[in-house]
């Protein structure tokens, strides 16, 4: 799948760091986007779009997530840890749909 020949050349139009203001954008211009569809899902403006599966195969990214050994026991870190992992889980989910 590394080698994946469209014979077609993206054109990007516009970068952001932020999800949903990528989602806003689309909303409001021309523009498409590639997005996992469980990002989508968590926005506002959800009902707004227009999504569905690529129509083409896609590489699997793989994310970790790590921390000090010195907060493992702190409430808020724990916390914050499994609501990370819920949110995953769920993505990962959407992912087969």
């Amino acid at each position: 799948m590394d080698n994946i020949d469209l014979k077609y050349e993206r054109k990007v139009r516009y970068k952001s760091g932020s999800a949903l203001n990528i989602v806003e954008t689309v909303c409001a211009t021309d523009l498409i986007c590639v997005m996992a569809k469980g990002v989508i899902e968590t926005t506002y403006l959800k009902d707004d779009l227009l999504y569905f599966k690529l129509p083409f195969p896609t590489q699997t990214i793989s994310g970790f997530m790590t921390w000090h050994w010195a907060t493992e026991h702190y409430q808020s870190h724990r916390w914050l840890r499994k609501l990370i992992m819920k949110h995953c889980q769920r993505f990962n989910s959407t992912r087969e749909n």
